[in-house]
């Protein structure tokens, strides 16, 4: 079959890539209307495959909600094995795929497979799986890349972190289907939610089984891509929901399963140890995963994200492993950054990560300084301890003044817990904590004072609080606030969490 060329960029309104001699591509699909429009839900993800010139057939069943490839015969097996690449729809009944001996048959096409429901990988079903467990994810997590090497990440803009947005969530509920263990088998974990154990990406190769003892062995490459809406309440079912990222990705994993796709050198520094973002770092050992092509490494090290050659450490280190002589000061945020260098004097920046040293005090508040509309039935405070405290004494009342000076009346008590009951409080009131931490020779180190707001009676206007201002759906959650404060002239307020 005619093969299409290697994408290299993207155009928002128009094709992701020209299509030189378009890919075949069957869409696999139960063509179901459960959103009522009087099309099948998942009729866009065609419409996208198409834009960007692949052709793709999209085969209607009887009806709607009755696929054509429900069943399989000699013809439709030959068909399946003549196409480039094969996409299994969210838009699908996973108990009309199971019977003896479709799981199988599946199987052993040779032609490669995009599975886009988990549904069909349990092991009840094609049993990519040896297990049956899925999540249903009403918030489109966001996703953490597992080997940013891979190329169907290429040219996704992945952050520090290698976590990437990639579903669209003003479509629908924003309900995602994945996988619930993190266990693929044989296969690869690809890219999993940022919270639990769920896989959102992994790809299996052909010719050995998808797990240890398992009977299934598939043929040809299969890829697991998560995606496509969850039916329920008006939603259809497997309707396009990936956004730009999501688009690129997709796109990518289907020039991937082609051949167009392959992996290239990975040049830059990765893996960080400790890892971006880590707190209570007191051993300054550096470590990170190198650069294929690299033979030295230029580390920069500073306390500020712009990096310059004044913060060059250690130029040309020959390992991978830098320890940082020179004390780090407690409490303190860091930056550093590995630049690979090749034989030639080839230079390939790396990111720039982040961690920050124990603290000398208590720190992290909950709720955070500053916070406000705190509800005053219960409140319980909750910190992190300064380095090599054993005990912390607490402080708490409704005078700054008095908290800071440790004041009669404002002591609490003196405990092992990291956790204060503050207990039900007055409405509309702020109040005052401090935590002093006690080391094992009995010396004291006082901490800062912090404050938070409490709600005040009565009703007030109602609140929907979303991840970022371009949400829409289910909030996280609502509430009525009586102490909204629209005076924070013409900048954008103060960045305080909506819950403290």
């Amino acid at each position: 079959m005619a093969k299409k060329l290697v994408l290299t960029c993207m155009v928002l309104g128009m094709c992701l890539a020209p299509a030189v001699q378009a890919a075949n591509i069957i869409w696999v699909s139960c063509r179901y209307d459960n959103n009522n429009d009087g099309v099948a839900d998942d009729v866009g993800w065609v419409e996208f495959l198409r834009a960007q010139g692949y052709t793709v057939d999209y085969r209607e069943g009887p009806a709607l909600g009755n696929g054509y490839w429900r069943t399989l015969d000699a013809a439709k097996l030959a068909e399946l094995n003549a196409a480039d690449v094969i996409v299994v729809a969210r838009n699908s009944d996973s108990g009309s795929y199971d019977e003896a001996p479709e799981p199988a048959q599946w199987n052993s096409l040779k032609t490669p497979l995009i599975m886009t429901t988990p549904y069909i990988s349990r092991n009840n079903r094609w049993v990519w799986y040896n297990n049956n467990t899925l999540s249903e994810d009403s918030g489109t997590p966001t996703l953490i890349v597992t080997d940013p090497r891979h190329p169907i990440f290429k040219g996704v803009n992945l952050n520090a972190q290698n976590q990437v947005d990639i579903y669209d969530q003003k479509v629908g509920s924003a309900t995602v289907s994945m996988v619930g263990v993190l266990d693929n088998g044989n296969g690869t974990l690809l890219a999993k939610a940022i919270s639990g154990t769920r896989t959102a990406i992994a790809e299996w190769q052909p010719g050995t089984p998808f797990y240890v003892g398992g009977a299934e062995i598939p043929a040809g490459k299969r890829l697991l891509f998560c995606a496509g809406t969850r039916e329920g309440g008006g939603q259809g079912r497997g309707e396009f929901n990936l956004n730009a990222e999501g688009q690129k990705l997709f796109v990518n994993a289907i020039e991937y399963m082609i051949g167009n796709l392959v992996r290239e050198p990975w040049v830059k520094a990765w893996q960080p140890n400790p890892a971006d973002g880590t707190l209570n770092v007191a051993l300054p050992l550096f470590q990170w995963s190198p650069g294929e092509t690299a033979m030295f490494h230029n580390i920069y090290f500073g306390t500020t994200p712009e990096l310059t050659e004044a913060n060059l450490v250690a130029p040309r280190q020959p390992l991978a492993m830098y320890f940082h002589v020179p004390p780090l000061v407690p409490g303190t945020k860091y930056y550093w950054r590995v630049d690979e260098v090749e034989l030639n004097g080839t230079v390939h920046p790396g990111d720039v990560w982040s961690f920050s040293t124990v603290s000398l005090t208590a720190y992290e508040p909950r709720p955070r300084d500053g916070a406000l509309w705190i509800d005053p039935a219960a409140v319980t405070l909750r910190w992190q301890p300064g380095q090599n405290a054993i005990r912390h004494d607490v402080y708490f009342g409704t005078n700054k003044d008095a908290v800071a000076q440790g004041a009669a009346g404002t002591f609490k008590g003196n405990q092992v817990a990291m956790v204060f009951d503050a207990g039900k409080l007055a409405e509309n009131t702020t109040y005052y904590w401090r935590i002093d931490e006690i080391m094992l020779d009995g010396t004291t180190r006082a901490g800062a004072v912090w404050s938070f707001t409490t709600l005040a009676p009565g009703g007030g206007l109602r609140g929907y609080y979303f991840a970022n201002a371009a949400l829409a759906g289910t909030p996280a959650f609502n509430r009525i606030d009586p102490q909204i404060n629209f005076d924070w002239g013409a900048a954008s307020p103060a960045g305080l969490p909506a819950d403290g």
